[in-house]
């Protein structure tokens, strides 16, 4: 351990100054992320998501986690159909939603901002004839295709709060009448992130999306919307 390092680790775990360095750090936090969604427009960019998965292919640590697992399940189990047509996953990451839900539709797009946990998710998924991998960034790009069903498990929160009705429209947009809207989110706000249950909320907001199901997990909301048929 480097000299710094050390010096971190003493004041972080000192009980005289653990508290302060704490609070230091979260408002460290707060600042970076004031600074770049201000100059820059965002704090979670593909290079910042590169980075992450280039460190480590599990960085949310899902694999092997029983509350992940239950999640998934929980998200699986909601899923109204048993086949959907076409079936959109925003925010795959390394793909371990995705193949399981490869099962549940003929075909499945799965689409992340950052080319290296594509690349993984493409290993992970080679074998799935019906799954089409895509580079998406939600915040700046159309989708233009349509599907019977949308999934986003963990990533809206990811996105500035200032883009969130623009997104929740852009998705609904794309979703065909009687599609189904499944979102997953942590409930709580984190430093750089949007509290889950605001952004449901903004969702049942929408003149076209009813509500039908709601689950909390743990730290982790879970909620299927229908767009409503024409």
């Amino acid at each position: 351990m480097s000299v710094i390092g050390h010096v971190k680790r003493c004041l972080r775990e000192h009980p005289n100054t653990r508290d302060l360095y704490r609070k230091l750090g979260a408002n460290w936090a707060k600042s970076r992320v004031y600074f770049c969604e201000n100059f820059f427009g965002r704090y979670h960019t593909a290079a910042r998501f590169d980075r992450l998965f280039m460190k480590n292919p599990d960085p949310w640590s899902y694999s092997g986690n029983p509350v992940s697992e239950e999640r998934r399940k929980l998200i699986l189990d909601m899923l109204p159909l048993g086949r959907y047509k076409r079936l959109l996953e925003i925010g795959c990451a390394t793909g371990w939603m995705t193949l399981p839900l490869a099962t549940r539709a003929d075909e499945l797009v799965a689409a992340d901002i950052s080319s290296v946990a594509l690349a993984r998710a493409h290993d992970r998924c080679r074998q799935s004839k019906n799954i089409r991998l895509r580079n998406l960034d939600l915040l700046t790009e159309e989708i233009n295709d349509r599907f019977e069903c949308i999934v986003c498990a963990g990533v809206l929160v990811f996105l500035p709060a200032a883009a969130q009705q623009m997104i929740r429209d852009r998705l609904a947009a794309v979703l065909l009448a009687g599609g189904d809207l499944i979102l997953e989110h942590t409930v709580n706000a984190y430093p750089g992130e949007i509290a889950g249950d605001w952004i449901h909320a903004l969702y049942r907001h929408h003149p076209e999306l009813v509500m039908l199901q709601h689950v909390d997990v743990g730290n982790y909301a879970i909620t299927l919307f229908r767009k409503r048929a024409r």
